[in-house]
């Protein structure tokens, strides 16, 4: 299951201090990166930045120049034309979706499906067509203020009121709709969550849904959110003053009945910014109970789950951002370098992520009043 892109904290301080602004051609502009389990390859090399990547299996699915590109563990593919604006690709399989502008120069975004063959406009319409999410043959979107699905043969809208941030799995589908959870089961809506306090930003994986609402204080500044998990039957409380905001989708992920998410450590002092606890962690929910598989000085973020295995970057102190995999025994550094590695995304053994290749080869960085020296890279499209 893809998830919805967003440019890390950690991206934007290493542009920052490089000076690279997004979209433009400088020293430096973001690669695609696949670990395979066994070796990792640089996917793209070229002039622009190259960003959003989902994997699916072998298959992965990215954006570039305002293009959406496919990988089939062969080949790279361009999808769709030239003409029109795409970005945020979401990948199941072989299929692919995204949103683009119009093809008849109407200002209004539109959904289209790459099936592994063909490309399809889904929509056509005035109305705005955004955040498409596929699950085999099943995709779900936002249809102006609605709901809408494909089910590979008709689209249906599910929703009678507002609803916001789907997200698909199998036959199943999941939005959020006035601070509430909702579920489509293929056959019905059913509503998750009845309270008072706000719901949002839900994500899916069978029938068990994770999402953010208010903590108990029900503080709704959208600052003070906790995770909670619903498997169908019974939902559980995963974070206690998590300190997760309305801004963080992409600092937790499903799959299956486990959870994984960045947060602080129980025993944070905010009081103290010495203290040592003020930085994120990886915390992992095995359905029974919470694991925290990180403790250190590094900031750990937008952590990506599949089965067991489980990816995240990791910054240090602002300077440099790496990639880490927990295989459900332990912990190991996938990169090492002297430049930003942010957003990773998992399936299976199988993980993509975007860098920042610095060239030409020696940069001088000043931040924090000190200088530093980065050497030449190595330039492999394989190491």
């Amino acid at each position: 299951m893809g998830m919805r892109c967003y440019v890390s904290c950690s991206a934007i301080a290493a542009a920052f201090v490089l000076g690279i602004q997004p979209n433009e051609t400088k020293a430096a502009d973001w690669e695609i990166f696949h670990y395979d389990g066994t070796r990792i390859t640089q996917l793209t090399d070229n002039s622009y930045d190259d960003w959003g990547a989902q994997v699916s299996g072998s298959n992965i699915t990215w954006a570039g120049n305002d293009k959406i590109f496919f990988y089939n563990g062969v080949e790279a593919t361009q999808l769709g034309q030239d003409n029109h604006y795409a970005w945020t690709p979401q990948i199941s399989g072989s299929n692919v979706v995204w949103t683009g502008r119009s093809q008849n120069g109407a200002d209004d975004d539109e959904v289209y499906f790459f099936d592994g063959a063909t490309v399809t406009q889904l929509t056509d319409n005035s109305v705005h067509d955004r955040d498409p999410q596929v699950s085999g043959s099943n995709i779900v979107w936002e249809h102006g203020d609605q709901i809408c699905l494909y089910d590979g043969n008709q689209i249906v809208e599910l929703t009678n009121g507002r609803g916001l941030s789907p997200d698909v799995s199998g036959s199943n589908v999941v939005w959020q709709s006035s601070s509430e959870i909702f579920l489509w089961d293929g056959t019905e809506v059913r509503q998750v969550t009845d309270n008072k306090i706000n719901d949002r930003l839900p994500k899916i994986s069978g029938s068990n849904v994770v999402w953010l609402a208010d903590s108990d204080g029900g503080i709704d500044d959208g600052r003070h959110l906790d995770l909670y998990f619903s498997d169908g039957q019974t939902i559980t409380q995963l974070t206690t003053d998590s300190r997760l905001t309305r801004y963080d989708y992409s600092y937790y992920d499903i799959s299956g009945s486990s959870v994984v998410w960045s947060g602080y450590q129980e025993d944070v002092d905010w009081d103290d910014p010495y203290s040592g606890t003020l930085d994120r962690e990886i915390f992992l929910w095995n359905g029974s109970k919470t694991i925290q598989l990180t403790d250190n000085f590094e900031t750990e973020r937008c952590p990506r789950i599949s089965g067991s295995n489980v990816v995240w970057e990791g910054t240090n102190f602002g300077f440099s951002s790496e990639i880490y995999l927990y295989n459900g025994a332990e912990i190991t550094r996938l990169t090492t370098n002297n430049y930003a590695d942010g957003l990773p995304e998992i399936s299976g053994s199988d993980v993509v992520w975007y860098g920042q290749v610095p060239e030409p080869a020696n940069i001088l960085l000043l931040a924090m009043g000190l200088a530093i020296f980065l050497g030449s890279p190595s330039k492999k499209l394989v190491r």
